[in-house]
């Protein structure tokens, strides 16, 4: 006969397996990466977020504009100076389940902390 405090250690166990388990089965944690020229819903969200895939190639044929503000320097701003921008995948936070282009480039580039 088990006394209450190993019925609850046992309970807690597997509530906690389970929570681990469901955790990491909803979690998008291990599908694949959709590159964002090449999926409809990722290339969506991109258009709202004004991305560009390659940034000099954007500011060369004019299909984005320089800012007027001082001291701007656009070829700065790439996807791989973003604090949002994950380097081991290409991942982007703001664009979830999608790879962005390292030399890309969105509305919402925030550069990195140090």
């Amino acid at each position: 006969m088990t006394n209450r405090r190993d019925f609850f250690k046992q309970a807690f166990a597997v509530v906690g397996a389970g929570a681990i388990v469901q955790l990491f089965t909803k979690s998008n944690a291990w599908a694949a990466l959709k590159p964002v020229m090449k999926d409809a819903q990722c290339k969506a969200q991109a258009a709202g977020l004004g991305y560009v895939d390659n940034l000099a190639q954007a500011l060369k044929q004019k299909k984005i504009q320089k800012s007027q503000v001082a001291n701007w320097k656009p070829l700065d701003q790439k996807c791989v100076n973003c604090m949002f921008y994950g380097k081991s995948d290409n991942s982007c936070q703001i664009l979830p389940g999608c790879a962005v282009n390292p030399n890309g480039s969105c509305n919402s580039w925030t550069g990195k902390q140090s």
